[in-house]
């Protein structure tokens, strides 16, 4: 079995996204979503938080690989969900019209 080698936070860590899963932001101080990338400054202050969805840091510690006995191997890939039924802002943009996030999909 290979797993990817990206290293998890501490569990206590507020680098995760909205659904909890990892996103590599250390530097994040709360839980709680900055209003700027909603578009909404008007309801609160600002935090430079980021609570978006990364791909390469949501695989951190998945299965990759399984190698068999035989020689043969099968690949895991993956990808975050996509929605368009909430509007979540992506990690670089609060643009987009396809919302990412909430786990992994195996492609």
């Amino acid at each position: 079995f290979d797993y990817n080698p990206t290293l998890l936070p501490k569990k206590n860590s507020y680098g995760v996204d909205y659904w909890g899963y990892y996103n590599g932001q250390l530097t994040n101080t709360s839980m709680v979503p900055n209003p700027i990338q909603f578009n909404r400054p008007d309801i609160g202050s600002i935090n430079n938080d980021n609570h978006s969805a990364r791909v390469e840091f949501a695989k951190a510690a998945t299965l990759e690989r399984i190698t068999y006995p035989t020689g043969g191997n099968t690949v895991f890939t993956y990808d975050l969900h996509e929605f368009d039924n909430y509007w979540v802002p992506d990690f670089n943009t609060s643009t987009n019209s396809i919302s990412k996030g909430h786990g992994l999909r195996v492609q």
